[in-house]
């Protein structure tokens, strides 16, 4: 057992840490423009950590342009955290690349050194590509190893066992999401992060998806989760609120919680 509290990481002076965990808006844009113009509605937010899409941009824009965009990012997303994530179709993305030649882009994209975390699909690194991890760490850049199954949410066992070798691949933060079909299926990721949050030396980012999993994104902490993510121009996944509705879910358990402690004392 590694004891009561995860792994926690401080990223440009924010603190990743299941106990206060973090807001991440998705850019879903698929053009220069686009991308743009949700730079601006984020640099009006108060979300601490950025998501790019990179598989939706280039589903109308040339990979030539990625340098350019990545360089913009960076330069006008500099106080928050910027996650890069370039999601297949198999994982619900739109990147339709073979494994040989969505290594050689994300190669590419962490050579930039302009994202302070990069998404790695677990499927990925399971044909031969841990060495994405290496050299993602050797730019000083943390790794998410993910994993989506938008059919169904396994049973306890499988999904413990799915962390278990997920943080043996040696990144920083492993990522779950799952598709429920019950309220027992939600209650099931969230034993599964507490119980992973005691024993497995990475954090977590535990994900319910669609309507019944709405509870994982309002109530990261009790799945053990690091990031919550939320839209800004539209959902990037099923059940996704918007960075309002989530803002203002937060600030009314707060002031309740507050009101509580205050009538108590």
């Amino acid at each position: 057992m590694r004891g009561e509290l995860m792994k926690q990481y401080n990223i440009k002076g924010y603190r990743i840490d299941c106990t206060q965990p973090l807001l991440c808006a998705a850019i879903i844009g698929t053009s220069v423009e686009e991308v743009k113009a949700e730079i601006k509605r984020i640099e009006e937010s108060d979300v601490e950590v950025v998501e790019w899409r990179i598989d939706l941009f280039l589903t109308h824009e040339p990979a030539y342009k990625l340098l350019e965009m990545s360089s913009y990012l960076y330069q006008e997303l500099s106080d928050r955290i910027l996650l890069y994530t370039l999601r297949s179709q198999a994982e619900g993305g739109e990147c339709g690349l073979s494994a040989q030649e969505k290594a050689e882009l994300l190669k590419e994209l962490i050579s930039y050194h302009h994202a302070d975390l990069i998404d790695l699909e677990d499927a990925l690194l399971q044909t031969g590509n841990t060495a994405l991890l290496q050299k993602a760490h050797k730019q000083q850049m943390k790794v998410i190893v993910s994993h989506h199954d938008f059919l169904q949410t396994p049973k306890r066992e499988e999904l413990c066992e799915k962390l278990l070798v997920m943080s043996k691949r040696g990144g920083d933060i492993v990522k779950l999401a799952c598709m429920p079909q019950s309220h027992e299926d939600v209650l099931t990721l969230a034993q599964v992060g507490q119980w992973a949050r005691k024993e497995l030396d990475c954090a977590l980012i535990m994900i319910s998806m669609g309507t019944l999993g709405m509870p994982a994104r309002v109530f990261p902490t009790l799945f053990s989760s690091v990031l919550s993510f939320a839209g800004v121009s539209g959902s990037s996944a099923p059940g996704q609120l918007s960075v309002q509705e989530m803002r203002s879910i937060w600030k009314s358990l707060q002031e309740n919680e507050k009101k509580g402690v205050d009538e108590y004392v």
